[in-house]
C-alpha cells in the first residue's frame, strides 16, 4: 500500500455561483480544479462569467482566481467544517477593465450526498462577496 505522500494527485473539480456586490454588482458562475497541497490545504484554480451591473447598464464580467483554502476538518469527521481562503484574482468588466484583487473569504463545507458536496462563502475582494459551491468529492479528504 502506498504511502500518502507516493499516491497519486486528486484534481476535484468544483461548480460555483459567485455574487460580488460592489459598486458594479457581479454575479458570475464558474468552475474550479482544487488538489491537495498538503493535508489541510487545498490549491484552487477558478475561472468564472457573468454579468456586471451598475446603475442600470448591465455588461460581461470575467474573473481568473488562485486560491489556497485551509480546511479544519480534512477527514470528513464532522458533517459541516469551516474552512479559510486566501487568493488573488484577475476580475474584468467594460465598466473598470481588467484589476487584480486580493480576496479573503470563510467558508462553511457541508455533508456529503454522494459524491457532492455543497459550501458557501463569504468573504471580501473586489467588494462583498457571496458563493454557494458544489464540491465533487472522491476518496478520504475533503
Amino acid at each position: 500500500m502506498p504511502l500518502p505522500a507516493q499516491r497519486p494527485a486528486i484534481v476535484r473539480p468544483e461548480l460555483r455561483l459567485d455574487v460580488i456586490a460592489a459598486p458594479a454588482t457581479t454575479v458570475e458562475t464558474g468552475i474550479g480544479l482544487a488538489r491537495a497541497f498538503a493535508t489541510y490545504t487545498r490549491l484552487v484554480g477558478i475561472v468564472a462569467a457573468g454579468t456586471a451591473t451598475r446603475n442600470g447598464s448591465t455588461v460581461a464580467a470575467y474573473r481568473a482566481e488562485l486560491a489556497a483554502r485551509f480546511v479544519l476538518d480534512p477527514f470528513w469527521q464532522s458533517r459541516w467544517s469551516l474552512y479559510g481562503v486566501g487568493g488573488i484574482s484577475a476580475m474584468y468588466d467594460a465598466f473598470d477593465d481588467w484589476r487584480p484583487i486580493v480576496t479573503v473569504a470563510v467558508g462553511l463545507e457541508g455533508p456529503r450526498k454522494g459524491s457532492i458536496s455543497p459550501a458557501f462563502e463569504l468573504g471580501v475582494g473586489g467588494g462583498f462577496r457571496f458563493a454557494g459551491v458544489l464540491r465533487f468529492a472522491r476518496g478520504d479528504l475533503r
